[in-house]
């Protein structure tokens, strides 16, 4: 998810290729929004 948004993907273009590219994750434009908005890990 990352990846795709420091590529300048939005949430909704994020989410469109994690369905082309990983259907069976069903990734959508609010999961990815929860995702990138969440604490990066040390």
């Amino acid at each position: 998810m990352r990846l795709y948004h420091g590529m300048g993907l939005n949430p909704r273009q994020i989410a469109d290729r994690a369905r082309e590219n990983t259907p069976r994750l069903r990734i959508t434009e609010r999961l990815a929004t929860r995702i990138m908005s969440a604490p990066l890990r040390p």
